[in-house]
């Protein structure tokens, strides 16, 4: 369990501690806007969300609102866990950087998979660190090589917008961008 899920953890208990609950099932709304997501769900839950695809001349850019929900607010598909109150989502578009809009970003795009995806078992006291533009690049063939076959992450393959993310990246020359 990371920082981050012990963090939402303590805030479950201390909602329960705080507002005197009882063990009855509450039901919270979730409201994703441009994206997709949004519903009613039992509290502690853990739904994926994901925004829409951007309008023309716009890349997506982070998510707005209760981000503290979410594991990679960054990423335009992440998973989030249920708070015990009702929570908003919003997923924000931005202007594509100069340059060519084909080219896949290493800062905004890359690392951000890399870090949520991979950061856990190869961080950068591991054995085969990915924290740095360096060490994911002199790896490049061995990471796409992986995420086509779905051997990594173990048990849970990326999803297919991330894996072409990552392996365009790779084609176009790994660039530290």
């Amino acid at each position: 369990m990371d920082i981050m899920q012990k963090e939402k953890l303590l805030v479950i208990c201390l909602y329960f501690l705080i507002s005197g609950c009882s063990e009855d099932r509450q039901i919270s709304r979730l409201t994703v806007v441009n994206g997709k997501g949004s519903g009613r769900y039992e509290p502690g839950s853990i739904i994926r969300v994901e925004s829409d695809p951007p309008p023309e001349g716009l890349i997506f850019s982070t998510w707005i609102g209760d981000t503290v929900l979410l594991e990679a607010p960054k990423l335009s598909v992440a998973n989030c866990t249920i708070p015990f109150y009702d929570a908003t989502l919003t997923a924000t578009y931005s202007t594509i950087p100069d340059g060519d809009p084909d080219v896949i970003s290493f800062n905004l795009a890359v690392a951000p998979i890399i870090q949520l995806r991979c950061g856990g078992c190869h961080g950068a006291e591991d054995n085969l660190p990915l924290s740095t533009w360096q060490e994911i690049a002199s790896n490049a063939a061995d990471i796409q090589r992986a995420i086509e076959t779905g051997f990594m992450p173990p048990g849970n393959p990326l999803p297919e917008t991330e894996k072409d993310i990552v392996i365009r990246w790779i084609e176009q020359g790994k660039k530290n961008n």
